[in-house]
């Protein structure tokens, strides 16, 4: 008996066996051929969710940036109300006390002199 001989008779009795054990690696190859895919999609939507989480906070500083310019606008604000206030004050209590001189007055005092 040949080598041939022997290899066709060895596959002959052994058929099913091959055919089992090709079908698992093709098998096998195919999963893993699945999985690579699955797992570089999942990749791709990493990436693309890491984009949006940046983005995100992107625009969290931005808001806090703005709430920060406009606390300090406000706080402006606020004294300047107390300052204008304050010089509202200091002029009625001129007024009152009759320190007070309208600059239309003075003029005409300085013409009159």
């Amino acid at each position: 008996m040949t080598m041939a001989d022997k290899t066709v008779n060895f596959i002959a009795q052994n058929f099913k066996l091959i055919l089992t054990i090709t079908t698992f690696l093709v098998g096998l190859y195919i999963q893993h051929r699945a999985n690579t895919e699955k797992i570089e999609q999942l990749q791709r939507e990493i990436s693309r969710i890491d984009g949006r989480l940046d983005s995100q906070y992107s625009k969290l500083d931005e808001i806090k940036l703005d709430k920060s310019v406009f606390e300090a606008t406000i706080k402006q604000f606020s004294q300047m109300s107390g300052d204008i206030r304050d010089i509202r004050l200091t002029l009625e209590d001129m007024m009152a006390n009759g320190h007070y001189i309208p600059s239309h007055a003075r003029k005409a005092n300085r013409n009159n002199e």
